[in-house]
Formats: structure tokens, C-alpha cells, sequence
């Protein structure tokens, strides 16, 4: 242990690196046999099941079309909720590219009207240059500002996880040689891309739920990562890369998943629908109590 971290911390990174470095044995060739069957990874319950969201899926969350009904389960939520610190940072570097601007939403219009208008008018080339310059000067200007709805909607989303969920950063000097070996080696995730980021989501998610685990604060059944990333490092054909699956059995003992942001979506409405066995309790008692008295023998 480096003797800098409080102890939860300290502990969960020396079983981490253990793992990623391979101190310690994994079993990728169970989860390899797994994947080649397309067998899928025993499904928990929705409220059971610890989250860690990537920067693909976190910079969609409030702006996806069933945001209202994500943001209402979030809170209710009963496992861990993980946003790694590398998500944070590549949400600012790129929300531009995914939340809409004032500017941005003006540009879409715009360029509708422009479709429409060229049905009717060939003329409107000149008058559509014109505009374009007008909207790109109104970009430079004015691109930083978004318009209300999404405003409100990122707001609210923040607030529901700072009260929820957890932020880890796993030191980075101390993977920093194991994330070169792993990129040279191919080793999922990351070897798709020239940057180390995709890596240090792994790490800082994984660190996250063992100080988790070790503060005894929350239980799971089944782990998921959420992102839309598409590439094999990740997964391919829906089904997580085997060498991902066996790292998290070696930590955790349980199974791993990788969803989409509209797969999680689809899943919270889902459990949204489906009332929770309290609230059907409380359902057939009042039924019950309803229910006419039976009549006395005559």
C-alpha cells in the first residue's frame, strides 16, 4: 500500500492492480466460451445491479428522450451509481458536441428551412451563403449558451448524482506504465483508440466499486457499464469482451454486462411499470380491505 490513501482506498487500489497487471489470476477462458456461445450474462434486477456510466452515455443522459423517466429512477435507485472522473473530464471537453446551444438549435432550423425553401425557390443559394455566415459569426459569439430546456434538464441531472452517486479518480501515475503494456499488448479497454481515457474509465469505474465494497455502504448482484461505444474493446455484438468479464469475476465474483444508453433506458421504463413488491403489497391489501364482507350463513 502506498500509506497516502485512507484505507478502503489503499486496499481497493492494491486488489486493482493486482488484477490489471495480473498478479493475481482471472478466468478469461470461462468468459470466452460465454461469449462464443452468445450466452448472455445472468440478469439481475434493475435495483440490484451497480452502474458505471462512460462520457458517451453521460453527455446523453439529459437529453435523451426518456430523460424525465431516467432522472425520476435515478434517486430510487438501491446499488452503486458510478461516474468515473474521466467521464467528468471528457464531458467538458466534448458536451458541445452532443447537448444542443442556442446557436446549435438556430443552425438546425435553419438549415430545415433551407431543405424547404429550396423545393420552391433555386434563387435561394445567395440569401443561404449570407445566413450561413450570419449563424457562424452568432456560433462564435454565442455557442457557450445553451438553451433553456437543456439547461434545466443537465441541471437536474447533476443534482440527482451528486446526491447519488460517487466520483472515483484512481491515481494515474501509478497505472501509467500498466496502461502502456496493456495498449501494446491489446488489452481491453482502449486499444482502439490512441489515448489512454477509455482505460482510465475502466480503472476509475472498477476503483469506485471496490471502495465500495470495502465500506460495506452498498450490495450488487451484477455490474454494467454504460456507453455507446461500439468498438470490440468494449464489446461486439452486444456481448462485453471476455477478458472485461474475467477482470470483474477476479474483483467481484459477479457478472458484467455492457449496455447502451437505450438499452438502460428501456430497462428503467420498464422497472418504472412494474410496481415494487412493497407497493404490490400495499396494492392487495387495500384490495382486500375493499372487498365486500363475506355474507353470514343463514
Amino acid at each position: 500500500m502506498s500509506g497516502t490513501e485512507p484505507e478502503p482506498a489503499a486496499e481497493a487500489l492494491d486488489r486493482l492492480q493486482a488484477v490489471l497487471d495480473r498478479t493475481v489470476p482471472i478466468a478469461p477462458l470461462d468468459e470466452l466460451r460465454r461469449s462464443l456461445d452468445r450466452r448472455p450474462a445472468p440478469q439481475a434486477v434493475l435495483g440490484q445491479i451497480a452502474f458505471g456510466f462512460d462520457s458517451s452515455v453521460f453527455m446523453r443522459l439529459a437529453v435523451h428522450r426518456r430523460s424525465a423517466d431516467i432522472l425520476d429512477y435515478l434517486p430510487r435507485h438501491e446499488a452503486p451509481l458510478i461516474i468515473p472522473g474521466q467521464a467528468i473530464q471528457e464531458f467538458w471537453n466534448n458536451h458541445f458536441k452532443v447537448i444542443d446551444t442556442v446557436a446549435t438549435s438556430l443552425k438546425k432550423r435553419f438549415e430545415q428551412l433551407a431543405q424547404d425553401v429550396h423545393k420552391l425557390d433555386p434563387e435561394f443559394g445567395d440569401f443561404e451563403a449570407q445566413m450561413q455566415s450570419l449563424l457562424d459569426r452568432f456560433q462564435e459569439s454565442y455557442g457557450h449558451v445553451y438553451d433553456e430546456n437543456t439547461l434545466k434538464n443537465v441541471g437536474g441531472m447533476l443534482t440527482i448524482l451528486q446526491e447519488r452517486a460517487t466520483c472515483p479518480f484512481a491515481p494515474r501515475v501509478r497505472f501509467s506504465k500498466l496502461v502502456a503494456i496493456r495498449h501494446t499488448t491489446k488489452t481491453p479497454p482502449g486499444f482502439k483508440d490512441p489515448g489512454d481515457g477509455d482505460f482510465f474509465i475502466w480503472v476509475d469505474f472498477l476503483f469506485g466499486l471496490l471502495v465500495s465494497v470495502l465500506e460495506g455502504e452498498k450490495t450488487f448482484r451484477s455490474i454494467v457499464l454504460l456507453t455507446n461505444d461500439q468498438k470490440p474493446d468494449w464489446s461486439t455484438g452486444g456481448v462485453p469482451h471476455p477478458v472485461l468479464s474475467a477482470e470483474v469475476g477476479a474483483l467481484f465474483g459477479v457478472p458484467f454486462d455492457v449496455w447502451d444508453l437505450e438499452r438502460f433506458a428501456t430497462e428503467v421504463v420498464r422497472a418504472l411499470e412494474t410496481p415494487s413488491d412493497d407497493a404490490a403489497r400495499d396494492v392487495e391489501e387495500q384490495r382486500i380491505d375493499a372487498s365486500p364482507p363475506a355474507a353470514e350463513p343463514g
